[in-house]
């Protein structure tokens, strides 16, 4: 039995979790052993309605639960409550606001995250069906290249509860929740009650609307195919959602989302009201917390390990940046190499955040293409890349491996040129399911490979990897051939950089770190190479 306290019972958060398992009995496994608010009148109720016990002050049940709720009205009552059971490491669930100062928010996390406690909570519009309709929608292409967004919630301006930010994480939450956490910037006005607010990412905007007062929500996305969206009710179900990812936590699941996101929205509500009073443009910070990272060295390689894709991605272009940095103050340029797949997401998004690496300086290529298709299929490499870095930066230049080229043997000669030109200083790579790097899958691999760039046969787990991961729909609508940079190309690079999330990764790095070095798996050369380094998930790492 698991036992769990509520510090702030004044909103229907408390009313509805505690309904859930004292009235419904929806929970066998979960005891209410006592709530607290400031405010002892709506304490006092729900200690009427569900014969729960109220306490006297918020730390009256630490050592004595397994579990915390955290649902006050105030955010300022969130950090201040959480405090005294950080050290225990219990699950917390955490109310919106999550709080409202940006120090406070770092503090807050870092503490949270140096003490493994795992947590959920925010707003609870985001578990409304639409909201992940859209999403998924998003993250899969469906609507085709974004353009924007609409978005519009209530605000509530005057109240005791902090004022703008009482209700404020509704709106930001949404809209991070389909197009991302980190916007790079806002403007707001406000007019008659009403806030408008563009947030501004990478290739768009997205708009927000607070209306004081009207309790109506909409979202809707605008793509090149199709808007779409529509109004929607936050339901109960939104509230049961929300409080079965505390439950799973309880039963000692994986929090689901990065210290930094989680706060997301304080830095956007700060920025937002900082527009708000001056009238300009204001830039989105990014909260200071010390990401936990577990480092492993295997053989000459070095293994970083962090708790989700998201830290791990930040973690590794951190790295890359501070690498680049350093070469560029050696030479005038540098040439790096970067995949094309899913995996490197997460990565390439933390990389063009930075707003002071010299990119002018930077000669890009990529690494492997398909042979055979039109060079604007959306599943050719290189328009991967145009969409997350290339398009992105401003490189000295970027150089294509073209797919449509009708002669294979010449276009790998034409690229062999440029490489030989352009010596490589980083490669920002992957791990394939078959332990392939490139398209250098296990029977095509050769470590002493008298090319540098050929082209090659894809075996059937290479192609089904790309139905795994979203980009053809079937195996027979993969190409069967491609242009890869050879094995050598690749370990010839003076520092690698290999980024592998995700549990369908799991054995292949298990064989990258543990087989013989061969070419069975082409990834085991990784680690002779004097400068490279690995970085996992808890997803890709559960198995070494």
């Amino acid at each position: 039995m698991f036992k769990v306290a509520i510090l702030g019972c004044e909103n229907s958060h408390a009313n509805s979790f505690l309904k859930y398992v004292i009235k419904d009995k929806k929970y066998d496994d979960i005891e209410f052993v006592g709530i607290y608010s400031d405010d002892k009148e709506a304490e006092k109720k729900l200690t009427e309605q569900f014969g729960v016990n109220g306490a006297d002050s918020y730390d009256a049940f630490v050592g004595k639960i397994d579990g915390l709720i955290i649902t006050a009205r105030h955010g300022d009552n969130h950090y201040k409550y959480a405090k005294p059971y950080i050290e225990s490491g219990i699950p917390m669930f955490i109310d919106k606001p999550i709080t409202v100062s940006e120090k406070e928010a770092d503090e807050f996390m870092n503490l949270l995250a140096e003490n493994n406690v795992r947590i959920t909570g925010g707003s609870s519009c985001i578990h409304c069906d639409l909201i992940q309709e859209l999403k998924a929608g998003v993250k899969e292409g469906k609507y085709g290249k974004i353009s924007g967004g609409y978005y519009r919630a209530p605000i509530s301006l005057n109240n005791i509860y902090g004022g703008f930010y009482f209700y404020a994480q509704h709106l930001v939450q949404i809209i991070t929740e389909v197009h991302g956490c980190w916007p790079k910037s806002v403007v707001a006005k406000e007019k008659n009650g009403v806030i408008t607010m563009i947030l501004r990412y990478q290739d768009y905007d997205v708009t927000g609307v607070y209306t004081d007062g009207n309790y109506n929500y909409f979202a809707y996305v605008s793509g090149a195919k199709e808007v779409v969206g529509g109004k929607y009710d936050i339901g109960s179900y939104a509230f049961e959602k929300e409080f079965s990812e505390f439950h799973e936590l309880l039963l000692g699941g994986k929090q689901k989302v990065s210290y930094t996101d989680f706060v997301s929205p304080v830095y956007i509500m700060n920025a937002i009201e900082r527009s708000l009073k001056s009238g300009n443009e204001e830039k989105i910070g990014r909260p200071c917390i010390d990401i936990k990272t577990k480092e492993l060295e295997v053989d000459n390689l070095t293994v970083k390990i962090m708790d989700n894709r998201s830290d791990m991605g930040a973690v590794a272009a951190a790295d890359i940046r501070a690498k680049m940095k350093e070469l560029l103050a050696e030479k005038d340029e540098i040439n790096m190499i970067f995949a094309a797949a899913p995996s490197q997401n997460d990565v390439l998004a933390s990389l063009v955040d930075y707003d002071d690496i010299e990119w002018g300086r930077v000669n890009a290529f990529h690494m492997d293409e398909y042979i055979g298709l039109d060079k604007n299929a959306p599943q050719c490499f290189s328009n991967y890349l145009k969409e997350h870095i290339f398009g992105k930066v401003n490189f000295k230049s970027v150089n294509y491996i073209d797919a449509s080229a009708t002669d294979s043997d010449a276009e790998c000669a034409r690229y062999t040129e440029l490489l030989k030109k352009y010596p490589t200083d980083i490669v920002v790579m992957g791990i394939g399911e078959n332990g392939h790097i490139a398209f250098n899958d296990p029977w095509v691999a050769d470590f002493d490979d008298p090319k540098m760039v050929k082209a090659v046969p894809l075996d059937e787990v290479c192609r089904q990897q790309q139905v795994n991961d979203g980009c053809f729909k079937t195996i027979d609508d993969v190409p069967k051939y491609a242009v890869t940079l050879t094995c050598p190309t690749l370990f010839n690079g003076k520092n690698l950089f290999c980024i592998v999330p995700a549990k369908t990764k799991a054995n292949a790095v298990k064989h990258t770190l543990e087989d013989a070095i061969t070419v069975d798996c082409p990834a085991t050369i990784l680690r002779k190479h004097a400068s490279a380094k690995l970085y996992l998930d808890s997803d890709s790492s559960e198995l070494i």
